[in-house]
């Protein structure tokens, strides 16, 4: 065989053993991304979603006081956890007013089925009606869950 005749070989890799590990982690990392910056949108929706309501209240009265918010659930379910939610108001409508205090209240949506928001009311939760002493209530699990419909939360809880 002459030098001409012999086999080239090239020196290096081609180009799926130098591009394969960089397209896999793509391939990986690209969904992981997008499900991060669902669950981010869909957090950051539901905590404007909880101020704007908040808002809403404050405007017709109601002394409403929440400290900040966490954030939890990942990664399939959005959860915003509010500790020491307090609420006040209503005196035009019961006299004496109303009066709620929940230890810890939790809203969660589930990322990819967000039709319903569930209220999780957590630890001791007290509440005055009207001039009536103060009553302490603490359940193992007290819920409510509410229908969503395109710009916020409509109709009754179950």
């Amino acid at each position: 065989m002459t030098p001409s005749e012999a086999p080239v070989r090239r020196s290096g890799a081609g180009p799926v053993r130098r591009f394969g590990p960089i397209v896999l982690a793509a391939l990986v990392m690209v969904p992981i991304g997008a499900h991060a910056l669902l669950w981010r949108f869909a957090a950051d929706r539901l905590e404007q979603g909880f101020l704007a309501w908040t808002q809403a209240r404050r405007q017709e009265g109601w002394i409403i006081t929440a400290p900040p918010v966490q954030w939890g659930g990942w990664p399939w379910r959005v959860s915003l956890t509010v500790p020491g939610l307090t609420l006040e108001g209503g005196g035009t409508v019961l006299p004496g007013g109303l009066r709620w205090r929940a230890e810890r209240l939790v809203l969660g949506v589930a990322l990819f089925a967000p039709r319903e928001i569930v209220l999780v009311f957590e630890g001791t939760q007290q509440m005055r009606l009207g001039p009536s002493p103060e009553i302490a209530v603490t359940a193992a699990r007290l819920s409510c869950v509410l229908p969503l419909q395109g710009d916020g939360v409509h109709g009754e809880g179950r």
